[in-house]
């Protein structure tokens, strides 16, 4: 299954299993995913700055990193920035499609109906999503 990753600003586009309908989640067929030219373009920004300028840009976060660094030591929290800073990250927050199947415990959806989708990190830009079911609502027929 395709899906768009951000890794050190730039976009790309991944071959990943597919999600699973987990209890309480459905899994979707996505049609349309909602892109936001402001948002998504400040996150792939920010994914590409080095780490140096997210303290800058985040003085919160540094003081909170330089008080981690007294208790743990500066290697390690070192390693910990670049391993999250590194990694890729699934953009998009919005997306509709069609329900492929129901987890454990789900009422309301079933295998057909159409949805809309909300939540980062679930409604994110790929072929399929797994979303927890108070993040879907079933689109009514002729929208």
């Amino acid at each position: 299954m395709k899906q768009i990753l951000i890794r050190k600003g730039r976009p790309l586009v991944a071959e990943i299993p597919p999600p699973q309908a987990l209890p309480g989640m459905i899994r979707v067929a996505v049609r349309a995913s909602c892109i936001s030219p402001g948002t998504e373009k400040a996150g792939i920004a920010a994914s590409g700055a080095s780490l140096l300028q997210r303290a800058w840009d985040q003085p919160e976060k540094a003081r909170r990193a330089l008080a981690q660094m007294r208790r743990q030591g500066v290697r390690s929290v070192l390693r910990q920035a670049r391993e999250k800073f590194d990694a890729a990250w699934p953009p998009g927050y919005s997306a509709a499609g069609v329900v492929l199947e129901a987890g454990e415990g789900v009422e309301g959806f079933r295998p057909g109906g159409r949805v809309a989708v909300a939540g980062a990190g679930y409604a994110c830009h790929a072929a399929e999503v797994a979303v927890p079911v108070n993040l879907a609502a079933a689109i009514p027929e002729g929208v």
